[in-house]
């Protein structure tokens, strides 16, 4: 696509799926556009409004160039409904790095242990820039309406997460002779 064409639907093409050699298909009909990834968690019906299902969607995805990987967060309602996701395409196939999700009784746990105290993710978003050479350092920021409850493993007890939070996160690469999870 020509850099004139950026604000014209017609110069864009959408992701439909992947053929029989699993090479993806382009199409430029929006309505043939098919997801790249999907949240296959079970819902909670037990939940009573404390934490929905976490049927996340990605936030964002971006391409850690040392590793070759792209890597996805996928987001629920609460900043502790973050999941972190990687893939050799954008089209997947996907793989958890970390799931995390809320008790749905007590509605604490979750990324950080941030639980539902946490509030309503405003999104947790790696910064590209910040990545290590090597690949393996993520830095990520966040925010959230909620404050940081007792136990989270980060930002400090009580910290009102309204504001520019920063974390680290460091990849360990799996060895061939390492089982799955």
């Amino acid at each position: 696509m020509k850099k004139r064409s950026v604000l014209y639907a017609s110069a864009y093409e959408y992701f439909a799926g992947l053929d029989a050699r699993r090479e993806p298909i382009w199409e430029s009909d929006p309505a043939r556009m098919r997801p790249i990834f999907t949240d296959r968690a079970p819902s909670q019906p037990d939940c009573h409004g404390v934490c929905p299902s976490l049927r996340t969607t990605f936030v964002e995805v971006v391409y850690d160039r040392a590793i070759r990987r792209y890597i996805a967060v996928a987001q629920g309602q609460f900043v502790g409904q973050t999941s972190f996701y990687d893939a050799p395409q954008p089209w997947g196939p996907w793989t958890v790095l970390a799931y995390n999700n809320v008790d749905p009784a007590s509605g604490s746990g979750g990324w950080a242990n941030l639980g539902t105290q946490g509030g309503y993710s405003l999104g947790v978003h790696v910064v590209n820039a910040w990545t290590s050479s090597d690949g393996l350092t993520l830095w990520m920021i966040y925010s959230s309406d909620g404050k940081a409850p007792r136990g989270a493993l980060f930002p400090p007890e009580g910290t009102a997460l309204d504001s520019f939070n920063l974390v680290s996160a460091r990849l360990i690469p799996r060895t061939p002779n390492d089982a799955a999870p």
